[in-house]
């Protein structure tokens, strides 16, 4: 995928630094260019390609050829997202050493492109993504999971499917005896946690994630010999589901006296 069209509204005196990632650990990023250092040797997620200056302000560039990703066999979709800084105010957790390994290849330039239509951005940085799909049909799966703890205590468990995280929404039925614990509110990270759509009937939502699982906050509040619930998640009605069998799981209880 090509991260084009940035129009950077700072006078870039040195070097212009920008950081590639990829999320979400279906896809990796290609080992392409010599002026880019990257996180590891092998599918790395991280790229920092630095390019000589200067570069006048006002002016809008995008790269002169396509900076690639590589999807996972089981992989259908990935996003590659972009920062642009100045090099002298590049901060420290978007840095890779210069012990990193390098590109292979030519190094990566920039071509000048018409900057009218462009967006401007602050001094500091300026940043955007691609997504990309493939063509590959969907296999949504859950793991079925144990709760566990004593009655009366409240605990926390990540939400994840067999990937290692949620493409979209996953609902569950609590076991009898299981009801939410409190989490906080107003603090930003209440999109984490799973919360009731119908309490009365202990069914649960766990949002899909950004970045991090959701977190199912569960209280104990009696013991229910042979409790069980479900966890499910919806086929996705864009793209086919390969297998249906596998998108429901148990949820079973373990008690700690």
């Amino acid at each position: 995928m090509t991260a084009r069209n940035v129009k950077v509204t700072v006078e870039l005196s040195a070097a212009k630094a920008v950081r590639f990632d990829t999320t979400k650990g279906q896809a990796t990023l290609r080992r392409q260019y010599s002026n880019c250092r990257y996180d590891k040797a092998d599918a790395p997620t991280k790229a920092v390609c630095a390019f000589p200056g200067p570069l006048p302000a006002g002016a809008a560039y995008e790269t002169d050829r396509p900076f690639t990703a590589a999807v996972a066999e089981t992989g259908r979709q990935g996003l590659i997202t972009y920062t642009v800084y100045p090099a002298p105010n590049t901060p420290a957790d978007a840095q890779l050493p210069d012990s990193a390994p390098r590109g292979s290849g030519a190094p990566l330039g920039l071509r000048t492109v018409d900057g009218s239509l462009f967006t401007t951005y602050g001094r500091e940085s300026a940043h955007g993504g691609v997504r990309f799909l493939t063509t590959r049909t969907q296999d949504r799966q859950v793991n079925g999971f144990n709760l566990k703890g004593q009655v009366g205590q409240t605990n926390d468990i990540s939400v994840m499917d067999v990937n290692g995280y949620f493409e979209g929404d996953t609902y569950l039925t609590l076991p009898e005896g299981v009801s939410l614990g409190w989490h906080p509110s107003g603090e930003g990270h209440e999109t984490l946690y799973c919360g009731y759509v119908d309490q009365k009937n202990r069914k649960v939502l766990c949002p899909a994630p950004l970045t991090d699982p959701a977190i199912l906050r569960f209280r104990i509040d009696k013991r229910v010999e042979g409790a069980q619930g479900t966890i499910s998640v919806k086929p996705d009605p864009e793209h086919p589901d390969a297998d249906l069998t596998n998108n429901t799981a148990p949820i079973t209880m373990e008690y700690v006296d």
